[in-house]
C-alpha cells in the first residue's frame, strides 16, 4: 500500500503541473482535484484534512482581501491614481517616476491586484491625452506592485503562506518587516531597472481601441423609422441590408413606444411604424435615405444625434462572463451593447472572428453602444473592469480616514508581534462593522479561487509528507547538492521557484517547495530560514511571462502587450534579482 501511494502521489503531482501549465483546467479546480485524489487514494486522514482548513495563512489572506476592500470602497486608492494622473504631465519618465512613488509603498501594505485594477484606467487615460503608448506603463505599472509586495509579510498572499507554512514546519514565524530589507533592496534594483535598460526593452504596442477605424463614422446615433409603404415590412431584419452592411450598427427596435427583446434581433420581422435605432455614419444615414423604405425622425441627423460610445472592458477571474460564449450573453439582445473586437493573449480580434468564442479571464472587450445604455450596462457589471470607463461608482468617502486607520493599526500591531491573523480578522471585522467596506462587498473582494488553490496544495503537500515523498526528494536533493554548498543550493533553490512561477501559480510553489527547502537544510545541517526567504522572493518576483503573476495577466490584456515582451523586459530582471538574492540573503540570514 505506502508503495502504491507513493507512485500515486508523484503520479498526481505530476498531472497537477501538467494540468497548470497547459490550462486545460482552472488552477482552482486542479488544486481541489488533487486534494480529493489524495483523499481517494487515502494518503490523507479525516484529521490531515481537517488541519488543511485550519490552517492560518489563508484566512489571513483573505482577512487582507477586506481590508484592501476597505482603502477601494472607501476612495483612498482611486485619490491616489487621481494624484498620479495630476502630477504625471504629459512626460513619461515623470509618469514613471510618480507610479513608482505611489505603488511601490501602497503595494508594500495591501494585496496588489486591486491596487493594479484601480490604477488601469487611470494610467490607460493619461497615456491617451499625453500620447504616450500605454504598453510603455503598464508592465511597469505590475512590476511596481510585484516589487513593492517583496517588502513586508504583508505585500502579497505569497509571503503570508510562506511565512504560515514555515511556522507549520515548526520554525520561529516570521515578523511584518523581517523582509524589508531585501525588500527595499529588490524595490531599489527594480526601479533603477525599469528607469534605464527595462524602459528602453518596453514595446510600443497598440491596444485594442487602435482596431476603430480613423474619424468621427463610427460616433453618432441615429433612429428610422420603417414607412407604410416600406419595402422591408414583412421581412426579417437579417434579411436586410442594415443588418448585412458593416456600415451600419442595429442596437434594438422600438414598436408602438416600447422597446423589442428578443433572443435573436435579426430574426424579428420589421412592421410598419417601427423605430429602429442604429449607428451609421453621415454616409451611411445618406444610403439608407435613399434606398426609401426608411425616414429618419428629427434630430437623428449624425451632425446633431446622441453620441455612441465606446468602452474597453476587461474579462475579470470572477466575471460571470468567464467560460460562457459571446453569443450566448445576448448582449445586444439584453442591454443593447455591440462587441465589436476582443483582445486574447497579444492578438486583436475584429467581430468577423468572433463567432463562438469562450470567454477567459484576462480577455478585453470592446463595446460599443449608445452612451445612456453604455452607462447603464457599466453600471450592472461590477465584475467587468472598464478600462476607460466614465462611470464611477460612488465612494464612501467620509469612512476614509477610519480604513485608513484600521489598515494602519493592523500593521503597527503586526510589527509589534501581536499575532498577524488576529489583528487582520479584527481589522476586516472592524472595517465592515464601521462601513468602511459592507459584507457584500467584503465576500466579494476575496479571491475565493486563490484560497481554493491554496487548500488544495497545502493538501497535497500534507500527502507528500504522509507518503514519504518529501522526504524523498529532499534527501535525494540534499545528496546531490552538499557538495556545492548551501550558497549553490540557495541559488538552486531560487531559480527552481522563480522558474516555476513563472508557469504555475505561485502559491502552489510555495506550498510545495517550502517544506521541501526546510527538509533540506535539515539534510545538510544548516539553518533553514535561507531557503525559505529564497522561496518567498523567488515565487513573488515573477516578471518573465503574463502568467506567472495575476497582476501581469491584467496589464498583458490591456496594454496589448505579446507574451514575448514579458519575457524581453521581464527576464533581464528576474536574473538580476536571482542574483541579488544570492548575494544579500546571507548577508541578512546567515547559514
Amino acid at each position: 500500500m505506502e508503495s502504491f501511494q507513493l507512485i500515486a502521489v508523484f503520479i498526481i503531482l505530476g498531472l497537477t503541473f501538467l494540468f497548470f501549465v497547459k490550462e486545460w483546467l482552472s488552477p482552482d479546480l486542479v488544486s481541489l482535484a488533487a486534494f480529493a485524489l489524495c483523499i481517494i487514494c487515502q494518503m490523507l486522514s479525516a484529521k490531515d484534512v481537517a488541519a488543511v482548513f485550519q490552517n492560518s495563512a489563508p484566512l489571513t489572506i483573505g482577512a487582507m482581501f477586506i481590508l484592501s476592500a476597505s482603502l477601494t470602497r472607501t476612495g483612498i486608492i482611486n485619490w491616489l491614481a487621481q494624484v498620479f494622473q495630476r502630477l504625471a504631465g504629459k512626460s513619461e519618465l515623470r509618469a514613471l517616476a510618480i507610479l513608482a512613488l505611489i505603488v511601490l509603498p501602497l503595494s508594500a501594505c495591501i494585496n496588489n491586484t486591486p491596487l493594479v485594477v484601480v490604477f488601469l484606467p487611470i494610467v490607460i487615460g493619461f497615456a491617451r491625452s499625453s500620447e504616450v503608448k500605454a504598453s510603455r506603463l503598464l508592465m511597469p505599472l505590475s512590476f511596481f506592485a510585484i516589487l513593492g509586495g517583496t517588502i513586508t509579510l504583508f505585500g502579497t498572499s505569497t509571503n503570508i503562506l510562506v511565512s504560515g507554512v514555515a511556522a507549520e514546519s515548526g520554525m520561529k514565524p516570521f515578523s511584518i518587516f523581517e523582509i524589508a530589507p531585501l525588500g527595499l533592496i529588490y524595490a531599489i534594483i527594480g526601479t533603477l531597472y525599469l528607469f534605464t535598460v527595462g524602459r528602453r526593452l518596453l514595446p510600443d504596442r497598440p491596444t485594442l481601441a487602435t482596431l476603430l477605424p480613423a474619424g468621427d463614422a463610427r460616433d453618432f446615433l441615429s433612429t428610422a423609422k420603417v414607412t407604410a409603404k416600406s419595402p422591408l415590412i414583412g421581412k426579417a431584419l437579417a434579411e436586410t441590408d442594415l443588418w448585412k452592411n458593416k456600415a451600419f450598427r442595429l442596437f434594438y427596435l422600438v414598436r408602438a413606444g416600447q422597446r423589442v427583446d428578443t433572443a435573436a434581433l435579426g430574426e424579428e420581422v420589421l412592421m410598419a411604424g417601427d423605430t429602429i435605432v442604429l449607428k451609421a455614419s453621415s454616409r451611411g444615414v445618406s444610403q439608407i435615405a435613399e434606398s426609401g423604405g426608411l425616414s429618419f425622425e428629427k434630430g437623428s441627423d449624425p451632425a446633431k444625434g446622441g453620441r455612441v460610445k465606446i468602452a474597453e472592458a476587461m474579462i475579470g477571474p470572477r466575471s460571470n462572463f468567464a467560460g460562457k460564449k459571446l453569443a450566448d450573453l445576448h448582449l445586444l439582445q439584453q442591454h443593447a451593447v455591440v462587441v465589436v473586437a476582443l483582445h486574447r493573449k497579444g492578438v486583436n480580434l475584429g467581430e468577423e472572428e468572433l463567432g463562438q468564442m469562450t470567454l477567459n479571464f484576462g480577455d478585453a472587450l470592446l463595446i460599443e453602444a449608445p452612451a445612456a445604455n453604455l452607462e447603464r450596462f457599466q453600471a450592472l457589471q461590477e465584475d467587468l473592469i472598464f478600462l476607460n470607463s466614465e462611470v464611477e461608482r460612488p465612494f464612501r468617502q467620509h469612512k476614509a480616514p477610519l480604513a485608513v486607520a484600521i489598515v494602519a493599526a493592523v500593521v503597527i500591531l503586526a510589527a509589534f508581534g501581536v499575532p498577524i491573523l488576529s489583528v487582520a480578522i479584527v481589522g476586516a471585522v472592524a472595517a465592515m462593522v464601521l462601513g468602511c467596506v459592507d459584507p457584500r462587498e467584503a465576500y466579494d473582494s476575496v479571491e475565493w479561487p486563490i484560497l481554493f488553490i491554496i487548500f488544495g496544495m497545502l493538501g497535497l503537500g500534507q500527502a507528500m509528507e504522509n507518503t514519504g515523498a518529501a522526504r524523498l526528494v529532499a534527501e535525494s536533493t540534499a545528496a546531490w547538492l552538499s557538495p556545492f554548498g548551501p550558497i549553490a543550493v540557495l541559488a538552486v533553490i531560487y531559480l527552481l521557484a522563480t522558474t516555476l512561477t513563472e508557469t504555475i501559480t505561485n502559491n502552489a510553489v510555495a506550498i510545495l517547495m517550502t517544506p521541501l527547502a526546510i527538509s533540506i537544510a535539515a539534510g545538510m545541517g544548516v539553518d533553514p530560514r535561507p531557503f525559505v526567504v529564497a522561496i518567498m522572493f523567488g515565487a513573488s518576483a515573477s516578471f518573465a511571462t503574463p502568467i506567472g503573476y495575476q497582476t501581469n495577466t491584467y496589464v498583458f490584456t490591456a496594454g496589448g502587450y505579446r507574451f514575448m515582451d514579458f519575457v524581453k523586459v521581464g527576464l533581464p530582471l528576474n536574473v538580476v534579482l536571482w542574483i541579488t538574492a544570492v548575494i544579500f540573503i546571507p548577508v541578512f540570514w546567515p547559514f
